[in-house]
């Protein structure tokens, strides 16, 4: 019953993540290859659908880690190299 464009299965048009707790690390972890959907130019992806995702699998740390719900309040990235469509991640 929930409508994240980030992890609901229900939004067609999501992202659809499934971040999972790794029992042996402790980390929260999923892997996602970017549609062409989410081009910003010449096959390098948009850098607000990689904020969304880092913001998604922080947020799930919290939830599946500290069993709270979290907010972001802010967020700052620095991207140190681009992050290309079709590629697993």
């Amino acid at each position: 019953g929930y409508n994240c464009v980030a992890c609901s299965p229900k939004i067609h048009d999501g992202l659809n993540l499934e971040p999972m707790l790794n029992s042996e690390t402790k980390m929260v972890e999923d892997s996602y290859i970017f549609p062409k959907r989410c081009e910003g130019l010449n096959s390098v992806v948009h850098g607000g659908y990689i904020g969304m995702i880092l913001d998604e699998i922080m947020g799930y740390a919290v939830i599946l880690q500290r069993n709270k719900l979290p907010l972001t309040r802010e967020m700052t990235i620095k991207f140190h190299r681009p992050v290309l469509v079709g590629n697993q991640y």
